[in-house]
């Protein structure tokens, strides 16, 4: 193959650019979602990395490919949709654990079928800036005409008392009308160790101490594996 001349921007390169922008880093896997064609998707990535808009990072134990937008894509999003960009472009990939790494990558995933499906979204890096008055910050937040649905990734269940801290925020933000769960373990599991959750020691008010039935019947608990099937019917 010939040397490249020139980056002649797709709709999909636009997608793919602000995919990583957004979530600083993305594996082939996520950026395959709304790229579906191997071949494409891998003839597009070198060509954006070798003309300097993107580029293919590593981290210490990850053995699998992972890919981040630089500087030079960050200019030409900024001068070609309209979003505001202020996140810091990463050299290197910091993680405090396998955990998070792969937790983050999950969240690109989920980023990647919203993408696909043209429904906008906001992650946990970037929740707050959207929605500056809401107290619980999911993984992912959709905004649907009644209020916000809320995802969260559990890989690994947590102590009871940052789930009675995760209840309490839900029950006292009315901006968010459901939260799913999505675990890699058994929803019953889950389900029953945050619905028998009943109050909030560390709450300081009677609304953030006392979890109420209501704000239970919010959560919904499914597989993950099956949620990343079958996305489309949870997000009604």
């Amino acid at each position: 193959m010939g040397a490249y001349k020139r980056v002649d921007f797709s709709n999909k390169d636009k997608q793919t650019l602000y995919l990583l922008y957004k979530h600083r880093y993305a594996d082939f896997t996520a950026l395959n979602i709304i790229n579906p064609v191997n071949r494409t998707l891998y003839e597009r990535l070198k060509k954006l990395i070798k003309f300097g808009y993107a580029k293919k990072i590593d981290s210490i134990n990850i053995k699998i490919p992972v890919y981040a937008i630089t500087m030079q894509g960050k200019h030409w999003l900024a001068q070609n949709i309209p979003q505001e960009f202020n996140k810091p472009i990463l050299s290197k990939i910091k993680t405090s654990s396998i955990y998070n790494f792969n937790h983050h990558l999950l969240i690109a995933k989920i980023g990647a079928l919203l993408t696909s499906r043209n429904i906008d979204y906001e992650i946990d890096l970037t929740c707050k800036k959207a929605y500056p008055e809401l107290k619980i910050i999911p993984d992912v937040v959709i905004k649907k005409d009644d209020g916000l649905i809320g995802f969260e990734i559990e890989l690994e269940y947590k102590n009871a008392s940052k789930y009675a801290k995760k209840l309490s925020q839900l029950q006292t933000n009315k901006d968010i009308k459901k939260l799913i769960y999505l675990t890699s373990g058994n929803p019953e599991t889950l389900k029953k160790k945050i619905l028998s959750i009943d109050d909030y020691k560390d709450g300081k008010s009677i609304d953030e101490r006392l979890i109420i039935d209501d704000t239970k019947n919010k959560i919904v608990f499914v597989k993950l594996n099956e949620f990343m099937q079958g996305i489309d019917k949870y997000l009604s």
